[in-house]
């Protein structure tokens, strides 16, 4: 039961993590907080291990 407990709270705080890692790194956050919940802290590691997705030039951002 104990084991039980530690792996919730274990995806819990993985789903939240990889949340902040993609949001930070410009990538969908819904979508890495569900591959959290699916596998766990291995989705935290992978979504820290990507680069940051590069932000997209528009015509006219910087006043033109």
């Amino acid at each position: 039961m104990i084991a039980a407990s530690i792996t919730v709270i274990v995806f819990i705080v993985s789903m939240l993590m990889a949340g902040r890692i993609a949001e930070s790194r410009g990538r969908a956050t819904k979508a890495w907080i569900w591959l959290a919940a699916v596998f766990g802290p291995l989705a935290a590691l992978t979504a820290w291990a990507l680069p940051a997705k590069p932000v997209p030039k528009h015509a006219g951002a910087n006043g033109d």
